[in-house]
């Protein structure tokens, strides 16, 4: 993390370019299917083309498999927390929220700091 003006900013692609050495995107099935989901199901943001609002897909932006998984995680990120939103993407948008989901929980199990920290949230119990 680091900070700006009186926050922080966490810097998603150099943690996913971190731990990429150590991601097997295959390791559980549920996790592979998240990981193709969001690959198949890239997220999009909205922009202005011509004067009108277009959903347009995010290309990846960097060059290891969890750098380019984690840049569309933001994009879901982003797009749930201030983007449009429209009800004929309701289940979509619920997809990639969920494999966004577990594919966070599976780079917090891969930071020794953060599955310490969050262990409870992750195994669902307190203590």
């Amino acid at each position: 993390m680091t900070p700006k003006k009186n926050y922080l900013s966490i810097k998603w692609i150099k943690f996913g370019d971190d731990l990429d050495e150590n991601f097997e995107s295959d390791r559980t099935p549920e996790l592979h299917a998240a990981v193709e989901y969001l690959a198949e199901e890239a997220p999009r943001n909205q922009r202005v083309v011509d004067g009108d609002i277009e959903w347009q897909e995010v290309e990846p932006r960097e060059e290891t498999e969890l750098g380019n998984i984690l840049s569309r995680v933001t994009t879901v990120r982003n797009n749930f927390f201030h983007g449009g939103k429209f009800p004929r993407f309701r289940e979509r948008d619920a997809k990639l929220f969920r494999a966004c989901l577990i594919i966070l929980k599976e780079c917090a199990e891969l930071h020794p700091e953060l599955k310490n920290y969050y262990r409870w949230q992750l195994e669902g119990t307190q203590g």
